[in-house]
């Protein structure tokens, strides 16, 4: 029986497609034959992904072959993906790889996978390249009203909740309402505490004890920054949407 590997690529797209499904900046494409200096080169799987004004470029072979990739066929994929000026290069095989080519791959920053490691979604999705935007809250100003014999107990805690959740986690609803809405923007916004937030509003004092709140604001700014790179690097990132 000939092995062309097109079962083996079958398998590696289908991943992509269900990891990178319903992004609608993202187009995966299947041997397709892209325009080169020297003419065309052909690519297993190819990704193409837009991360605010970048437009990123993935390519991805497979090696369904005996034996495992040598530093020959990783220079050969190098060569196509300087030829293709691909943003991320990735090789997934069934037999593994050389030390050599696992060495060369590290130099280069060439992924490698093996066949088992597509059949752990989770450990393949974490550690793929992906293009991503992160909003990053900052300047926070909240504006509390309060009762004046409460001023003598005021805390830094005292202005960074409300109702025992901390200002950032009401602000991270508030952003996420706004994402998934699509009514984002970059600058400054006002979050005014929401009717869903249990009423009365409190604080908390240097004391321990509650500090009553009137209708309250925050001010804070929003900032957007586009990264190529891998979830592994981003532990500290909420992420809004899988």
């Amino acid at each position: 029986m000939n092995n062309n590997g097109k079962a083996f690529e079958d398998l590696t797209e289908a991943i992509y497609r269900e990891l990178l499904r319903g992004d609608p900046d993202v187009e995966i494409d299947r041997n397709v034959r892209v325009a080169a200096p020297e003419g065309y080169r052909e690519v297993d799987v190819l990704i193409r992904t837009k991360v605010g004004p970048f437009s990123l470029t993935t390519i991805i072979e497979c090696r369904d072959r005996k034996g495992a990739v040598g530093i020959e066929q990783i220079d050969a994929f190098h060569s196509k993906m300087r030829d293709l000026k691909a943003s991320k290069g990735v090789m997934v095989s069934r037999n593994g790889f050389s030390r050599s080519a696992r060495q060369k791959c590290a130099r280069l920053g060439i992924d490698l996978y093996r066949a088992g490691d597509t059949l752990n979604p989770d450990h393949f999705a974490y550690d793929m390249p992906v293009g991503f935007m992160v909003l990053t809250i900052g300047d926070i100003s909240p504006s509390w009203s309060l009762q004046e014999r409460d001023l003598a107990d005021v805390s830094w805690r005292t202005v960074r909740e409300v109702n025992d959740v901390e200002i950032v986690e009401h602000l991270m609803r508030d952003v996420r309402a706004a994402y998934e809405s699509g009514n984002y923007f970059a600058g400054e916004r006002l979050w005014v505490v929401p009717p869903e937030v249990s009423r009365p509003l409190y604080g908390r004092g240097i004391s321990g004890a509650r500090i009553a709140l009137g209708e309250s604001s925050v001010k804070y700014s929003l900032m957007p920054t586009f990264h190529f790179g891998y979830l592994r690097d981003f532990s500290n990132v909420k992420f809004l949407q899988k």
